[in-house]
C-alpha cells in the first residue's frame, strides 16, 4: 500500500525547480526543507 500523500511529487519537483534556478539562497532553502511542515508545502 502506497502512503505517500496525494501531491507529494509535485511538491518535490517544486522543491528541485526552486533549488535548481538559484534564485534563492541555497541555505535559506535547505532550512526550509529541513523543516517538515514547510517541506510538505509548495515552495
Amino acid at each position: 500500500m502506497d502512503t505517500t500523500p496525494p501531491g507529494h511529487a509535485l511538491v518535490e519537483a517544486g522543491w528541485q525547480k526552486v533549488r535548481a534556478d538559484g534564485q534563492v539562497r541555497p541555505e535559506l532553502l535547505e532550512a526550509a526543507y529541513a523543516e517538515p511542515r514547510l517541506r510538505q508545502l509548495f515552495p
